[in-house]
């Protein structure tokens, strides 16, 4: 009766895997094609709001607007930054654990900053070689 079960929980187990492992692929495919379409964003104010890309699509009769964030979305943060380690109801008078000097909110949002800037100049350039076939010079 055990190796009976065993098999059964086997086969459970596989099917598990093969339909996590095509949904994982097909999401894959879906933002991978996303990221390729996204366009810049037609509002300024959007783009001051830290709008990268949007994207028109429709889908199921419905119209979605996707924007990306590089950084997410300025002036809308409803966490401060330097207070991401709080636990839910924690205030920064009563934290659970000491700040740590390293942690500072001004490190961690200059290294932030550091790498959405690398990102959006590997992103351009990716963009730049799919339209033109070949990047600009870089002023290094």
């Amino acid at each position: 009766m055990e190796a009976y079960i065993v098999d059964w929980l086997n086969l459970l187990v596989r099917w598990l895997h093969l339909i996590t492992g095509i949904a994982w692929i097909g999401a894959s495919f879906y933002f991978v094609m996303l990221d390729n379409s996204l366009m810049p964003p037609k509002k300024p104010e959007d783009a001051k709001r830290g709008v990268f890309g949007e994207l028109w699509a429709v889908h199921g009769g419905g119209f979605y607007n996707s924007q990306k964030y590089l950084t997410g979305p300025k002036g809308e943060r409803a966490i401060p930054f330097g207070d991401f380690h709080l636990l839910p109801g924690d205030t920064p008078e009563r934290a659970h654990e000491p700040h740590h000097p390293d942690h500072s909110p001004t490190v961690l949002e200059n290294a932030n900053r550091a790498a959405t800037g690398a990102l959006v100049d590997l992103y351009n350039e990716g963009r730049e070689v799919r339209r033109h076939g070949t990047a600009r010079p870089r002023g290094d």
